[in-house]
């Protein structure tokens, strides 16, 4: 049983999908069918090509819980509780910027500067709003190391599906 909170969204794709897609193809997915991202807070559902399996599609939210688990035993003696709140904000700012592929220096520097200011424009500081506003700092590199190991996989996986096939019909 899957239970999950209310305020949750959860979209169902009832476009069969191959469910071997990389991180970029589901994303691909997402964005072409529902036109969401999939770093929001929801939850997609596929159901793959012969229609008897439904996946759960967290791709995007596993990386960055391995970070926070690793964070908990790496920030547990920060000095004080304030230190540990102020360590929290700017690690989650560090976070959000390597999520969206920013230059992660830039962005802090430009935010950190922006709210010193007085600025209340919270929203320009999103990382996806700055991003369209500041296209020289997005880490362009980063999407094309995920396609390549994407590619490696599916070509490992082939092989590997070959080589078992191999195996079959020698027996």
């Amino acid at each position: 049983m899957l239970t999950c909170p209310t305020h949750l969204p959860i979209y169902f794709c009832t476009t069969p999908v191959d469910f071997r897609k990389s991180f970029d193809g589901l994303t691909g997915v997402i964005t072409a069918v529902f036109g969401s991202s999939v770093l929001d807070s929801h939850l997609f559902l596929f159901i793959n090509k012969r229609r008897d399996r439904i996946q759960i599609d967290n791709n995007a939210v596993e990386p960055l819980m391995k970070q926070v688990a690793t964070g908990r035993n790496n920030w547990l003696f920060l000095g004080s509780p304030d230190a540990g709140d102020r360590a929290a904000t700017l690690l989650t700012l560090i976070s959000t910027a390597l999520r969206h592929d920013l230059d992660v220096w830039a962005y802090l520097k430009a935010a950190i500067d922006q709210l010193q200011a007085g600025s209340t424009d919270y929203h320009s500081l999103r990382p996806e709003v700055w991003k369209l506003a500041h296209p020289q700092f997005v880490r362009t590199y980063r999407t094309e190391e995920r396609r390549g190991a994407a590619t490696r996989t599916r070509l490992t996986r082939a092989q590997r599906r070959l080589a078992n096939a191999k195996k079959q019909s020698a027996r």
